[in-house]
């Protein structure tokens, strides 16, 4: 089964087609989680507004209104993917913190690097990046804020989970992999009824050519097209009908030889070019008093009792004995 054309055809298929499929598969699943990481850093990217409420109230520790504006900024600041809002100074120091605020979690006592950068006015920070957090992985997007002079008063940096954008990833993962599932068997199924397509005529024209070895020639085949299968097995056909014209032709003629031979009254014997009897006829038969089919195949030298001779050229350059004149001179005619 594994060195048949029609397996080797189904297989180079389906394999095609599942290399296909999952690249594409993987190409898009790729795409599609690069574009809600692109969607998640836009919901993750604190407003304009909500930014001057915040400078506003850390320019104003001792107005109350500024204050709980500040705080219902981070506090409103909330979506599905929102862990938590922490404000720091200039120097580092913690402003308010929303899960303080919510009263929901633990309260954020780190300043990493990158916010220490930020704060510092350092170009080299980045604005977005992802980090294994505690509950999995976790995107963080620092924003830099800007007091009224232009100059640098403080960050606020937003932890977001992943966890949607993951579990929409897998889920369309597990669709792809179910659609990939389906499609090998369908292609395996296509690949099948393709490749009969392309085998079954040889197989016919393999058929034909045995029984051409056999002997039969009567089988034709009906392939029809214009094809290079079609085409050989025209070929076959015609090399079919030709074997057996020749054949026929072949086997007349041996007849012919074979009644020839076997009417005359001289003893007539045939050998090959290894000295083995082709053709002895009847009164050959009756003169040496041997069989004619146990003789057939066998050294002529055995049976006419010349051991001394080790080729028929030898034989003919020696005429010694005058009762087998006639069959060196057969010989000698066959010879040449």
């Amino acid at each position: 089964m594994l060195q048949s054309i029609r397996f080797r055809m189904s297989l180079v298929f389906v394999l095609f087609f599942v290399v296909l499929f999952e690249s594409v598969g993987v190409f898009f699943v790729h795409q599609i989680e690069h574009s809600d990481l692109v969607s998640s850093q836009d919901k993750l990217t604190m407003p304009t507004y909500l930014r001057n409420q915040i400078v506003n109230g850390m320019d104003n520790p001792e107005d109350s209104d500024a204050q709980k504006g500040m705080k219902r900024a981070i506090t409103d600041f909330d979506d599905r993917m929102v862990d938590n809002v922490v404000v720091y100074d200039q120097e580092g120091k913690i402003i308010t913190d929303q899960h303080d605020l919510k009263k929901k979690g633990p309260v954020t006592t780190r300043l990493d690097t990158n916010t220490k950068m930020a704060l510092r006015g350092d170009l080299a920070y980045r604005k977005v990046r992802t980090n294994d957090g505690a509950q999995g992985q976790e995107v963080i997007v620092t924003n830099v804020l800007k007091g009224s002079d232009n100059q640098t008063v403080g960050a606020v940096v937003v932890y977001g989970n992943l966890h949607q954008i993951y579990s929409n990833a897998r889920r369309i993962m597990w669709l792809f992999i179910l659609a990939g599932v389906l499609t090998v068997i369908a292609a395996f199924y296509l690949a099948v009824i393709l490749s009969r397509t392309v085998t079954r005529p040889i197989e016919q024209i393999s058929k034909q050519t045995a029984r051409i070895t056999a002997g039969d020639y009567a089988m034709v085949n009906k392939i029809g097209g214009s094809n290079e299968i079609a085409q050989l097995a025209q070929s076959v056909n015609v090399m079919s009908q030709k074997i057996a014209s020749s054949t026929e032709m072949i086997s007349n003629e041996k007849n012919r030889l074979y009644s020839v031979l076997h009417h005359m009254n001289d003893g007539v014997l045939l050998t090959d070019a290894r000295g083995r009897l082709t053709i002895i006829n009847q009164a050959a038969s009756n003169y040496l008093k041997i069989n004619e089919y146990e003789t057939l195949g066998k050294p002529v030298f055995d049976i006419l009792d010349m051991p001394e001779y080790q080729n028929i050229r030898d034989l003919i350059k020696t005429k010694s004995l005058s009762r087998w004149t006639w069959g060196i001179e057969l010989l000698k005619f066959e010879f040449r």
